[in-house]
């Protein structure tokens, strides 16, 4: 997916009890971080399995290179990379067939030099104009994203922040009738700093995943949603499909 001058792999999901090496407090760009996150759907119940981990693949950047074609890789080592699975429902059942159909919805905010960016909604350029606001939908879609600072303004400054929601349509398509599922919403991002004494020099920080009360933040995004597309019907919180 891209953004202004950010290009996304797109992507999503996350949560709950932190594992392993995720206990620790440090958020570095060498931290892995596990997460999983339970969360129920017609009364079944259902669990989103995330990883994150700096970008370090030699070989394609995760896939970057099939976005930015002859840019080196090296541009996009240390920017995080997610990505989640959704296992639904526990336990298995091979009829759950339109039942298992979700959508992931994701927000960005930008902050450049100290000064506050605005919530955009994130969608790969393909689908600017299909007017859906989902970046990902399926049959339990997984999620990918890997987004990166290019090109890099120096000694340039950004706190880049995301949050993912996990949403279902209650008649599994048939009309645009959005409901976000409880616990299933996260929020992540990196920072990148800059020495004063040293511009050129960029430090990039993989910030902590962490889960997002979704009561208060999904009403927050809502006015943009329900300005961006019309034609959709978008829940308020508390609605359970």
């Amino acid at each position: 997916m891209i953004r202004a001058i950010f290009l996304y792999a797109l992507a999503i999901g996350i949560f709950a009890n932190l594992a392993d090496c995720c206990n620790s407090l440090d958020a570095s760009v060498n931290h892995k971080q596990h997460l999983t996150a339970p969360f129920e759907s017609r009364s079944k119940a259902g669990v989103i399995s995330i990883t994150v981990q700096p970008n370090d693949d030699a070989e394609h950047a995760f896939g970057l290179d099939l976005i930015y074609p002859g840019v080196p890789l090296t541009e996009f080592f240390g920017f995080p990379v997610v990505h989640g699975t959704i296992t639904y429902p526990i336990p298995s059942s091979p009829s759950s067939g339109y039942g298992s159909l979700f959508g992931w919805i994701q927000f960005i905010k930008q902050d450049f030099d100290g000064e506050a960016g605005n919530w955009t909604l994130d969608a790969y350029p393909f689908a600017q104009d299909l007017q859906t606001p989902f970046a990902y939908f399926g049959y339990n879609p997984s999620t990918l994203d890997a987004p990166a600072a290019y090109p890099y303004v120096n000694g340039t400054t950004l706190v880049w922040t995301a949050q993912a929601y996990l949403v279902v349509l209650a008649d599994a398509g048939v009309t645009k009738n959005v409901t976000v599922i409880p616990g299933g919403a996260f929020t992540w991002g990196f920072d990148i700093n800059v020495d004063e004494n040293s511009p050129l020099d960029r430090q990039i920080v993989v910030r902590r995943v962490e889960k997002l009360d979704v009561e208060s933040e999904w009403g927050e995004r809502l006015p943009l949603l329900r300005e961006t597309y019309t034609e959709w019907t978008f829940q308020d919180t508390g609605v359970v499909v």
